[in-house]
């Protein structure tokens, strides 16, 4: 069965997702934390073509024990 809905834009996609952001990162807690925010930014990174930008970042956060590496 088709669907009735058409799929929303790129432009709504990346809106959406600065605006989950936004609040991830007001409200980690209710989010789930730090995973809430890892994912959050790697989506929107994706959508913004730049997957790779977060990376070195990470790196640096995780060897200072600022941030957990992903089990």
């Amino acid at each position: 069965m088709p669907a009735t809905n058409p799929l929303v834009s790129s432009a709504e996609i990346h809106a959406y997702l600065v605006d989950q952001l936004n609040d991830v990162l007001r409200r980690p807690g209710m989010w789930g934390g730090e995973l809430a925010i890892r994912l959050t930014l790697d989506h929107l990174l994706f959508v913004e073509g730049q997957q790779g930008a977060w990376d070195e970042e990470k790196r640096a956060l995780e060897w200072r024990e600022a941030w957990h590496r992903p089990a």
